[in-house]
């Protein structure tokens, strides 16, 4: 970057997660509740890094309107950020609604992450208990080390399932019979995941940190709960399962809206970026 900048070379950096320093502002007070050492011990000079190329590029992609705020709110100036979301393969994810097996008497909800603290499935675990939901099932989809019994205050409830990690073939099948994504993570860019869900037509429980309250309409396509706040994700939860119509309702209309989220658009975007930059013109955003 430094080389291309002396060129004059214009420099579009991707950013794909929030603001790095507020990345582990709020991850460092989450291990330590959890009396866990944190992971990324040389933190501080990686977050001097990403500054310095923030400071460094003259354009800034990023996949959420979350992701922006972020940057903004550190000092980045807004017209240098550029707003592209990613694309997802549709076609794929969207059998899995037209092959839709879904009970009617118990509600599944599923998580498809990568289980760790930064996803948010410590306060899952324990709206899951404060909920005491009968006749629904969460079922946590991704490979993680957690130590599981003080995340779930002791062992983990009988309804709750560790599937472990799944290729896409095996969660189609998981999506096939599941009725709600929920991902109540505390930092992401924009959660893929969740797009593949709604092609998949789950209704979504999501946070605003998952970059997905770009597509996700409250009360239309899923609902959005505040990060951090189990009680309030316990309350959604149970509201889902004595409202299956609701529910129902979401589900459609999350596959609706994901018709739109392929590859081919996200390429798209990237192209008239390129031309603008290219052109000596103020890039398009969305």
């Amino acid at each position: 970057m430094t080389k291309a900048k002396r060129l004059r070379i214009p420099i579009i950096l991707d950013v794909p997660i929030a603001h790095m320093r507020r990345y582990h502002e709020v991850m460092i007070p989450e291990f330590a509740k959890y009396g866990l050492p944190y992971t990324e011990p040389n933190w501080a000079h990686w977050v001097q890094k990403c500054e310095a190329a923030y400071l460094t590029a003259d354009w800034l992609s990023v996949g959420s309107r979350f992701v922006k705020e972020t940057l903004v709110n550190r000092g980045v100036r807004p017209e240098r950020i550029l707003i592209n979301p990613y694309g997802i393969d549709g076609s794929h994810w969207s059998k899995c609604h037209e092959a839709a097996q879904r009970d009617a008497n118990k509600m599944i909800f599923i998580f498809t992450a990568s289980v760790t603290l930064r996803k948010g499935i410590q306060y899952l675990l324990e709206a899951w208990r404060i909920a005491g939901i009968k006749n629904a099932e969460l079922r946590i989809v991704g490979g993680g080390t957690l130590p599981w019994e003080k995340l779930a205050g002791g062992s983990l409830p009988t309804s709750v399932t560790m599937v472990g990690r799944l290729n896409h073939k095996q969660l189609q099948d998981e999506y096939t019979r599941a009725h709600v994504y929920v991902l109540p993570s505390l930092q992401e860019g924009l959660a893929r995941s969740g797009l593949e869900a709604m092609a998949a037509g789950l209704a979504m429980v999501v946070t605003p940190e998952t970059g997905l309250t770009d597509f996700v309409e409250d009360g239309k396509h899923g609902w959005i709960v505040k990060s951090r706040d189990a009680d309030a994700l316990a309350k959604r939860l149970a509201w889902c399962v004595s409202h299956k119509d609701s529910v129902s309702a979401a589900q459609q209309a999350a596959f609706e809206a994901a018709k739109h989220f392929r590859f081919s658009a996200y390429g798209l975007r990237c192209a008239r970026i390129a031309k603008a930059v290219i052109e000596g013109r103020q890039p398009p955003t969305i």
